[in-house]
């Protein structure tokens, strides 16, 4: 019995032994559970592993980048459209300075303007003849109720305006401030000699048998037979050569200090009125003249026998101004250059905007300015001038709508 139990253990030492030098490893021919033994861990799989510890980097011989640092991610934000810069009022090559457009042919503003004189009765003459072509229009009242045109054309040729009619004292004085030459039939004798001075005879141009292409007689070759085209004049008068038209001043925004102005209607007789009506289809004031219908006086609109399209302009511009009475046939003089300033109201973009005309000196535009002397823009366009008295009384008869009473002086 001893030696057994010696031989037990001595075995048992000898496998001690060997399981030491094995690298304490588990011991052989025990099974996992037995008593005083734990039981062995599963191994853990390849997604427990992945899950437990991250994995360990194989070296490599390739150099580390740097991990990219996420970037918060941009918001585009809106991008105002920039506001057109004002026009004027000193002008770049190819502006037309009479309107703060593009000229379509630049070369037409190498010249000066046309001053020409349009008449507006009898009724029966109408619809007029290329008014809708013109930069620029004045029109003021004459004598015996009635009212002319002046028409102005630099950055458009029109190849028939008419009818021309004789010349009043105001024409000289506005054909000098915007430096152009004046084509027109004949006046009496005192005014004649005395716009022909003011503009000098190398730019008035009176309708006769050698002004033909440029000024014609037409037709019947009754007084309202004479017309004009603008491109003949042009060469007529030899006026090449680009003219300082500095001083108006135009912007396509909105200037801001306007109440409505959708309607203007100019009483200046009874037989004689102007009216314009804001088209927000256009962005422009269309025209409308009276006329006489069963002895009633009632508007029609006012079209343009060459376009055969109602006449429309951007600007309408009432300008209160001093009608001189004179005597004999010089009828009125209307001071503009005299009197250097006086009450302006702007219409454009549906609005009305108070302020004054300046006549800074004898040979440049007529400027505006607001109620606080800064300049009041045009709207880039056409502009039509109705020249009233100064003590014309202007009318707000219902919202946005404008009646003007022409008064002397």
């Amino acid at each position: 019995m001893a030696t057994s139990q010696t031989l037990t253990g001595r075995g048992l030492l000898l496998l001690a032994l060997i399981s030491m030098l094995m690298g304490c490893t588990q011991p052989l021919g025990l099974v996992p559970g037995a008593q005083g033994i734990a039981p062995a861990e599963a191994s853990p799989t390849l997604t427990e592993a992945a899950a437990s510890e991250p994995p360990t980097a194989t070296p490599s011989l390739a150099p580390e980048l740097p991990e990219a640092t996420p970037t918060a991610t941009e918001v585009p934000t809106a991008t105002a459209t920039p506001t057109p810069a004002p026009l004027g009022p000193a002008f770049a090559p190819g502006i037309d300075p009479l309107t703060g457009l593009a000229a379509d042919d630049p070369a037409l503003l190498e010249r000066r303007p046309m001053g020409i004189k349009v008449s507006n009765f009898p009724r029966s003459l109408r619809p007029h003849t290329g008014l809708s072509l013109a930069d620029l229009v004045f029109e003021y009242y004459t004598e015996e109720g009635m009212t002319r045109f002046l028409a102005f054309y630099l950055g458009h040729d029109a190849p028939k305006v008419g009818p021309l009619r004789s010349v009043r004292l105001v024409d000289g004085q506005l054909v000098k401030m915007y430096n152009a030459i004046l084509a027109f039939v004949g006046g009496d004798p005192f005014v004649l000699g005395r716009v022909v001075g003011m503009v000098g005879s190398s730019r008035a141009f009176s309708q006769s048998p050698s002004t033909c292409p440029a000024i014609c007689r037409e037709g019947n070759g009754n007084v309202n037979s004479v017309f004009a085209d603008t491109a003949e004049l042009t060469n007529l008068a030899k006026s090449q050569g680009a003219q300082d038209l500095d001083g108006m001043l135009f912007s396509h925004e909105t200037p801001p200090g306007g109440v409505p102005g959708t309607r203007l209607h100019v009483q200046f007789s009874y037989g004689t009125r102007a009216e314009w009506r804001w088209s927000s289809d256009l962005g422009a004031y269309q025209r409308w003249s009276e006329d006489l219908v069963d002895g009633q006086i009632v508007m029609e609109p006012l079209t343009d026998r060459l376009t055969e399209q109602q006449i429309q302009s951007a600007n309408v511009v009432v300008a209160y101004a001093w009608y001189a009475r004179g005597s004999g046939n010089e009828k009125y003089n209307i001071e503009f250059v005299y009197r250097k300033r006086g009450r302006a109201q702007v219409f454009r973009d549906g609005m009305m905007f108070e302020g004054f005309w300046l006549a800074e000196d004898a040979t440049s535009p007529l400027q505006f300015i607001d109620s606080a002397g800064n300049p009041l823009p045009l709207k880039p366009g056409a502009t039509w001038i109705e020249v009233v008295g100064e003590n014309s009384t202007p009318t707000e008869t219902a919202p946005g709508e404008w009646n003007v009473r022409f008064r002397f002086p």
